[in-house]
């Protein structure tokens, strides 16, 4: 019974091992080579900060960087119409190349 008992805590720890090997192995993979290709680290560009400035010239220096537009929405503002009021995301920081920014243009007090 003894005998029986060592002999099955040994392949409990060697399953064990084997375990913790196939995990490392699995993470590694995983921080290596899939993570960095699907992140796409080291491909970013700088977002400007175009809120204040008239959509067509928003529009152009988002344009410029490559950086696509994925939508712009009119509202009522205090501000002329066509001056964009709010971004999304905000300027001032790097996004992954390729990701499309919101705009938000002033329609004029009366849109």
């Amino acid at each position: 019974m003894k005998g029986t008992i060592q002999a099955w805590l040994e392949r409990l720890a060697g399953f064990v091992v084997a375990l913790g090997v196939l995990g490392l192995f699995s993470f590694l993979l995983l921080d290596r080579c899939i993570m960095p290709t699907y992140t796409r680290h080291g491909q970013e560009v700088f977002l400007p900060d175009v809120v204040g400035l008239p959509v067509e010239e928003a529009l152009d220096t988002l344009r410029l960087r490559g950086i696509p537009l994925e939508e712009v929405d009119t509202i009522p503002s205090t501000q002329p119409r066509g001056i964009v009021v709010r971004q999304e995301p905000h300027g001032g920081m790097r996004i992954k190349k390729g990701r499309g920014v919101r705009l938000v243009v002033s329609g004029g007090e009366t849109y």
